[in-house]
């Protein structure tokens, strides 16, 4: 038996497993108060994960980042939706598993909840909580281009990134949002380049690159778009 799984099977065994959810259990309201008490327990075995995680190769720590995330799935989700006016440390740990084993879609889903509730990231990682939420989703989507998914890359991940700087004014560092935007001029001219209102969507998502950065670099793909469009009259 390695020693990952001698550890994580002495860690089991310790005093360190707050409550989670009983199989068939109807969902119920649980006070903030409450909920605060059971966060001091599971920051107790968050203490000892991380000290785990030291000590593991990528494979191990994915695995067992995912053993984490089942762990504090129930406490979170509880914690998240009463709104306890608290920071968390096991809320951003929790937040950071998902984005580490690649849970894009459930990542996406508690990194909103948690923003409502101004919670904070790790203190380690140095950045804001949107900041790290705009950081996971554009890395996803940039992997998902250049592996020639489409339907991953475009919608629906860099669409909510792009809804939350207009629609709903979020304010993150200017090199993230012009990321973005020079993303989505990408991948508009890559995956739909025959289209007219795509390609101008395209110019004009450099447009807003360009004002929302002071040093833009999209000269290149600005040519790129023009010559694009014209093969289109």
């Amino acid at each position: 038996m390695s020693l990952f799984h001698e550890n994580k099977k002495r860690i089991e065994k310790e005093n360190y497993n707050p409550p989670t959810k009983k199989s068939g259990a109807s969902s119920e309201v649980i006070k903030s108060s409450d909920l605060m008490i059971q966060d001091q327990l599971y920051n107790k075995r968050l203490v000892h994960d991380l000290n785990m995680l030291k000590n593991l190769n990528y494979a191990e720590s994915v695995e067992y980042k995912t053993s984490c995330i089942e762990r504090y799935k129930y406490h979170v989700e509880n914690y998240l939706a009463a709104e306890v006016n608290s920071k968390s440390e096991v809320v951003s740990w929790y937040c950071a598993f998902l984005a580490d084993t690649g849970q894009i879609e459930m990542f996406c889903k508690i990194m909103e909840l948690a923003i409502k509730n101004k919670q904070q990231t790790p203190k380690n990682f140095r950045r804001s909580l949107k900041e790290f939420y705009f950081d996971e989703v554009l890395a996803f989507v940039k992997h998902e281009f250049e592996k020639a998914v489409p339907e991953n890359a475009k919608r629906p991940y860099l669409d909510q990134l792009l809804m939350k700087l207009t629609a709903e004014k979020w304010r993150v560092n200017p090199a993230v949002e012009y990321k973005c935007w020079i993303l989505n001029a990408k991948l508009l001219l890559h995956f739909e380049s025959e289209k007219k209102e795509s390609l101008k969507e395209a110019a004009a998502s450099c447009e807003k690159a360009k004002s929302s950065y002071h040093n833009p670099k999209c000269k290149t793909l600005e040519r790129d778009i023009a010559r694009a469009s014209v093969k289109l009259l």
